[in-house]
């Protein structure tokens, strides 16, 4: 049997590794597709990479520490962002990651879910935007989610004249508003329950039932507390005596001198 080549037939270039059977390395980081950056992994390459973000002094408020840059990124990578975009359009409110409300219309866009979404300003008489009705149209799905959210939501809500966006961009709050609840309503799979930025950070939380455990937590670090600042009180402290005043005799209520100005050491002179 011939195993002669066929001279036209293109030779591939033999690496090391693939003669002596070996799998080829992986790269620590590996590049994604166009536009998507550096991509990791594994759980080490991943925490390498929050490391090296929170080096940088680069990251938003609430995403200082790696730990915390390393959750962003895998809700990041569940969603289908990039790390990069992962660290832009994910917000912490109350402890718990959200989604800006662009990044959450673009992941609905790209999922393919998407038949259509509409975004309508309701204008007043005067033509001033008092609200917003998004329409939002998922494949398969025989009607269209159509979610509203006007001022007089916003004034129930206790939210116009608000302090902040409700004060200086009260039209785009009222969109954003009507957009998370219809993208949140329709689309509940592609967000993975994340809450919309713009929606989340108006709610005020909470506080749950404390467990005996968190209580008895919390006390040992009073304790800790207390102790420390009792050893600081404990330590002497020197301080200047107040200039005291002579008494006065009360027969003449005239001052008495108890100490002479020319004492050296002996007795007084009577």
């Amino acid at each position: 049997m011939s195993t002669a080549k066929n001279p036209e037939e293109p030779t591939k270039a033999i690496t090391k590794t693939e003669a002596k059977g070996e799998e080829a390395p992986r790269p620590a980081i590996e590049v994604g597709k166009p536009g998507g950056g550096l991509i990791p992994q594994t759980f080490d390459q991943l925490y390498r990479l929050s490391a090296i973000m929170a080096k940088s002094g680069m990251m938003p408020k609430g995403l200082e520490r790696p730990e915390q840059i390393f959750v962003a990124l895998e809700y990041g990578l569940e969603l289908g962002l990039s790390p990069m975009a992962a660290v832009q359009n994910i917000a912490v409110i109350g402890g718990r990651p959200t989604i800006w409300g662009d990044a959450a219309l673009g992941l609905v866009r790209a999922s393919g879910l998407c038949e259509s979404h509409v975004e309508e300003a309701i204008h007043a008489p005067d033509g001033a935007v008092v609200g917003y009705r998004v329409t939002s149209k998922r494949k398969g799905e025989p009607t269209a989610t159509v979610r509203e959210f006007t001022e007089a939501d916003a004034r129930k809500a206790k939210l116009w004249g608000k302090a902040g966006p409700w004060t200086e961009y009260s039209s785009r709050m009222l969109q954003m508003r009507a957009r998370s609840w219809a993208l949140r309503d329709a689309f509940p799979d592609v967000l993975k329950g994340l809450s919309v930025y713009e929606e989340a950070q108006d709610i005020e939380l909470v506080p749950g039932p404390i467990s005996a455990e968190e209580k008895t937590s919390a006390l040992k670090d009073r304790l800790i507390e207390l102790k420390q600042r009792a050893v600081v009180d404990a330590k002497p402290v020197i301080t200047l005596a107040e200039p005291r005043e002579e008494p006065a005799d009360p027969e003449t209520d005239e001052e008495l001198t108890l100490f002479s100005d020319d004492y050296s050491g002996g007795s007084h002179d009577k």
